[in-house]
């Protein structure tokens, strides 16, 4: 269960980073032509990794309680809840 966590937090980071791209120089452009300035949007690596990172940790929290709960069932009681 902690690994499917740490799965969906990875992809959903991917994604993240995927759409933030092409928004970030959409928002951009439109703040440039607002402020008459020239804006280059930027998107740092350190933040990209701390996202990453945070992603990640509480995915697994997210899972660590599921975890804990489904591995006090027997497997009786997991199969009748199926």
């Amino acid at each position: 269960m902690l690994a499917e966590g740490a799965v969906i937090g990875v992809a959903s980071w991917a994604l993240a980073v995927g759409l933030s791209l092409p928004l970030s120089a959409v928002v951009g452009r439109v703040l440039a032509s607002i402020s008459a300035q020239d804006l280059a949007p930027r998107l740092g690596a350190p933040a990209v990794f701390l996202l990453l990172l945070a992603l990640l940790v509480g995915a697994v929290v997210a899972s660590l309680g599921l975890a804990l709960r489904a591995s006090r069932w027997s497997v009786r009681q997991s199969l009748a809840l199926a």
